[in-house]
């Protein structure tokens, strides 16, 4: 599935029912994810994770989040 998130209450009650968003779709191996989220100052989410590529190749990646 790629890397995705849920958006959390404080308390995180709604774990189980928040829905999936996708980070990132695209990758070439189910490897892929352990991400870690900051918001910068403009409001925006950037997410760092894991990632392989289609030449196989592994790496950190990242994509900023916009509307959540």
């Amino acid at each position: 599935q790629g890397c995705l998130a849920r958006v959390l209450t404080p308390e995180g009650e709604d774990l189980d029912t928040a829905p999936d968003i996708v980070i990132r779709g695209d990758s070439f191996d189910p490897d892929c994810g352990y991400p870690w989220s900051v918001e910068l100052n403009n409001g925006n989410v950037l997410v760092i994770y894991y990632y392989v590529n289609e030449n196989g190749v592994r790496g950190i990646e990242g994509t900023i989040v916009e509307d959540v």
